[in-house]
C-alpha cells in the first residue's frame, strides 16, 4: 500500500498570481484529485489529524473544492482534498491559514500580484522547503528576485 501525501516536503500551500491561467491550473488539479484513488493513511491518528485540520480551514473561510471527507472501508483513507483561499484572508490570519493538514490535502492561495504574493511569503512561518516554479523564457525573472530572498528566509530547502 502507498502512502499518499504523507511525507515532510508534500506541498500544503501553493501560491499563485490569480489569473485565468492559475484557474485553469487550479480546476485541473481539482479534476486530477477528484479522479485519483486516494491512498492508505499512515494511521487512523494522521486520519483524524487531517480532518480536524482540513475542517478547521474550512471554517476558517477556505473554499472547498474538492475531498474534504474520512472514506468508509478497511483501511485508513481520506478523499483527495484542495481547498482554496484568496491572498487577502491568507494575509488577514496567515496563521490560522497555515494549519497543518497533513495528508493528500493541499491550498492554493490565489493572491492579486507579486506584491501580495510577497506579502504571503512574508507571513510565512518556517517550513521544511519551498520552490518557485517560473517562467522559462524569463518574463517573471523581476518577480522571482523580489520573491525568493523572502521564501528563502523561511525555508530549509529551497527548489
Amino acid at each position: 500500500l502507498a502512502a499518499v501525501g504523507q511525507m515532510c516536503t508534500s506541498p500544503g500551500l501553493v501560491f499563485l498570481i490569480d489569473s485565468p491561467e492559475a484557474q485553469t491550473l487550479v480546476d485541473d488539479c481539482v479534476n486530477r484529485y477528484e479522479q485519483a484513488q486516494p491512498g492508505t493513511l499512515l494511521s487512523d491518528q494522521v486520519r483524524q489529524s487531517l480532518s480536524r485540520g482540513v475542517d478547521t480551514l474550512k471554517n476558517a473561510g477556505a473554499t472547498l473544492r474538492t475531498g474534504g471527507q474520512s472514506l468508509q472501508g478497511d483501511r485508513c483513507a481520506y478523499a483527495n482534498t484542495l481547498l482554496q483561499i484568496d491572498g487577502d484572508r491568507f494575509v488577514n490570519d496567515a496563521h490560522l491559514f497555515q494549519t497543518e493538514a497533513f495528508g493528500n490535502a493541499a491550498m492554493f492561495v490565489l493572491c492579486r500580484d507579486a506584491a501580495q504574493l510577497q506579502a504571503a511569503l512574508e507571513s510565512l512561518e518556517g517550513n521544511l522547503t519551498g520552490s518557485i516554479y517560473s517562467d522559462t523564457s524569463g518574463s517573471d525573472d523581476s518577480a522571482y528576485e523580489s520573491l525568493s530572498p523572502v521564501l528563502r528566509s523561511r525555508v530549509g530547502r529551497f527548489l
